[in-house]
């Protein structure tokens, strides 16, 4: 019968090298594990902070801009915030008229005008030739003149410093209040586009715009409606708050 092999003493592992980790060593691991996720996580914090108020810097700036430029131009114009995608972009009245839809709405009437005039549009579009009305038939070629008030219509603006922008990754819209608004529209409850307008003679319209980063902190961007100055609060404004400071008459005090 064949004996079997030893392993030479070098080879064979011995119990020193076979046996666990001590309560000791399992606890320096844990004090190491624990230093470096406290120097990690308030670096990532630090990191998402920092693009926040990135954030809150340019869009502040733009805002100004398109109030200066309003003012110096002439023109009517917006700023276009796309709540789905977390962009946003300026547009000027291509036609000279600044009548814009001022009605109050609710997030839940805000977002089924939005669905009625994009399934109107859609509809449009399918038509190839544009059935003619009675009226048309009647006058010919000419159609007498609508009574109907034209509104603005508005096309992204071609300046270098106001083409659209995507907030920083990690950093998103929280929600979106504008004076024509009942309430502040959100991603989850709101129509997909917000709209502020500032116009000819240098007049915004008031608005708080939430900016929030994936820790849930918010910055709050206060437009005042005289100057188009921008307030950046590090917390969430209370617009009660904000509507407070304007019936005190100190609502456009750009010293402050």
């Amino acid at each position: 019968m064949q004996q079997p092999t030893l392993l030479p003493n070098t080879l064979r592992p011995s119990l020193r090298t076979m046996r666990g980790m001590t309560l000791m060593e399992i606890m320096i691991t844990l004090v190491i594990i624990g230093l470096i996720m406290g120097v990690s996580i308030p670096a990532y914090n630090n990191l998402t902070h920092m693009r926040l108020r990135e954030a809150s810097t340019k869009l502040s700036g733009t805002l100004r801009y398109l109030h200066h430029q309003a003012t110096l131009k002439g023109l009517c114009m917006r700023l276009v915030f796309d709540l789905h995608k977390d962009t946003y972009k300026v547009e000027a009245s291509t036609d000279g008229e600044c009548l814009i839809d001022s009605e109050q709405s609710t997030a839940r009437q805000a977002k089924k005008k939005e669905d009625d005039a994009e399934k109107k549009r859609q509809d449009e579009a399918k038509q190839q030739t544009p059935t003619p009305t009675v009226q048309q038939s009647f006058w010919g070629e000419e159609p007498p003149i609508s009574l109907e008030v034209k509104k603005a219509t508005f096309a992204e603006f071609n300046g270098s410093l106001l083409k659209t922008r995507k907030l920083p990754t990690d950093v998103s819209f929280e929600s979106i209040y504008v004076a024509h608004q009942k309430e502040p529209y959100s991603k989850k409850q709101g129509p997909r586009y917000v709209y502020l307008h500032c116009f000819p003679l240098g007049y915004c319209e008031r608005a708080v715009i939430y900016l929030q980063d994936s820790g849930k902190t918010v910055f709050s961007l206060e437009v005042k409606p005289l100057t188009g100055h921008v307030t950046v609060h590090n917390k969430k404004l209370d617009l009660r708050d904000s509507y407070a400071r304007m019936n005190k008459g100190d609502d456009d005090d750009i010293r402050k």
